[in-house]
């Protein structure tokens, strides 16, 4: 990856460092996260998918070995930042019925993020259930 492109991954973590995180949206949030091996702060920007009852719902595009993704399996608790709004929330993975629920939704409601989603880490989208299967998807509860 080019110095470029790591830094277009991570313009959206200075967007919320400079508080201007709404810029994102409510399509996108921020995770406060602590890192597995080292105990130190890390933070990620995430799409999120749905957001039943104020309950965000991410997903892990690269899949089981996203750094996030382990991170937040060895520590569920997360401090999020989601617009302007501010909140503590345990990540509560979803099954395979569940994310199948959420991932057909996505593709109709947001068909053609879906469609470049697919096109370019590969997930079959078109196929909500198979994409369950490869798509580590949680929800983000407020506690």
């Amino acid at each position: 990856m080019s110095r470029l492109q790591r830094w277009l991954f991570k313009a959206p973590n200075y967007l919320y460092r400079w508080k201007l995180g709404t810029a994102m949206s409510r399509r996108f949030l921020q995770i406060k996260h602590v890192g597995r091996k080292s105990g130190l702060p890390r933070e990620t920007v995430l799409e999120v998918i749905e957001s039943p009852e104020g309950n965000p719902v991410i997903a892990a595009g690269f899949g089981e070995n996203s750094a996030w993704l382990l991170n937040i399996t060895a520590n569920p608790n997360v401090n999020v930042t989601w617009g302007s709004d501010q909140f503590q929330a345990t990540a509560v993975r979803l099954d395979g019925e569940d994310a199948t629920g959420v991932l057909t939704r996505y593709l109709r409601d947001h068909a053609k993020a879906a469609k470049a989603f697919q096109s370019r880490l590969g997930i079959p989208l078109d196929d909500p259930a198979k994409a369950a299967e490869l798509l580590p998807t949680l929800r983000l509860v407020r506690r």
